[in-house]
C-alpha cells in the first residue's frame, strides 16, 4: 500500500509520518465518514431513573485487553452501584475471560451483564437504551461505535494516545502506570 488516508488530528504530521511506510494523505477535516443507520430518539438519562449509572461497551470485545478489563474492574469498584454492560461477547470462552477479573475483584455480579452474541455488527438505537456512557476498547479504539454511540446522545470515555490506534497505557490515581 503507497498511501493511507488520515487527517492531522488523528495523525499529526509530526511524528506521525515517520511512524508510517506508506505516505499518509490527509483529509482537510476528518478522515471519517459517518452515515447513521437510524434516526435517534432522544429519551432522559438512564441514570436518572434506574438510581445508577450504567456503562457499555458495543465493541467487539476481542480486541479488550487485560489493561482495559483492569480499568473497567477500576471503574466499579470505585463506583460500586455502577453497572456495566457488555455487549458482541462473542463465544461464551471469551466472556469467561472477561468477567475473570472482574470477579476476582468482587465487582462482577450483579453489576456487569454480558451478552454473548454472533448477531450482527449492526446496532440500533435499542441497542444503547439504558446505558448513560459508552466505554471505549483498547489498545485498538472504536471508530464506527464510536460515531453511533455519540449520534444517539451517549458520550464515549476513551484513553487518549500518541496515535488514532495505539491508545497510551493509563496511569492510576498516584501516577503509576497500570499492566
Amino acid at each position: 500500500m503507497d498511501y493511507r488516508i488520515t487527517d492531522a488530528v488523528t495523525d499529526p504530521p509530526v511524528p506521525a509520518d515517520d511512524w508510517h511506510c506508506e505516505r499518509l494523505l490527509r483529509l482537510p477535516d476528518s478522515q471519517w465518514c459517518f452515515r447513521p443507520s437510524e434516526r435517534p430518539v432522544p429519551c432522559p438519562l438512564p441514570a436518572r431513573e434506574a438510581g445508577f449509572v450504567t456503562f457499555g461497551s458495543f465493541n467487539t470485545l476481542t480486541k479488550a485487553s487485560d489493561t482495559l478489563l483492569r480499568c473497567w474492574v477500576q471503574i466499579l469498584v470505585k463506583l460500586p452501584t455502577a453497572h456495566l454492560r457488555l455487549t458482541r461477547v462473542r463465544s461464551a470462552q471469551r466472556a469467561a475471560e472477561i468477567h475473570r477479573p472482574c470477579s476476582d475483584n468482587r465487582a462482577w455480579p450483579p453489576s456487569v451483564s454480558s451478552v454473548c452474541s454472533m448477531q450482527t455488527t449492526r446496532r440500533t438505537d435499542s441497542n444503547f437504551a439504558g446505558v448513560d456512557i459508552a466505554l471505549d476498547n483498547y489498545p485498538y479504539n472504536g471508530v464506527t461505535t464510536t460515531c453511533e454511540s455519540l449520534y444517539v446522545g451517549v458520550p464515549v470515555v476513551s484513553l487518549h494516545g500518541r496515535n488514532g490506534v495505539s491508545r497510551k497505557q493509563p496511569e492510576s490515581s498516584s501516577g503509576a502506570r497500570i499492566g
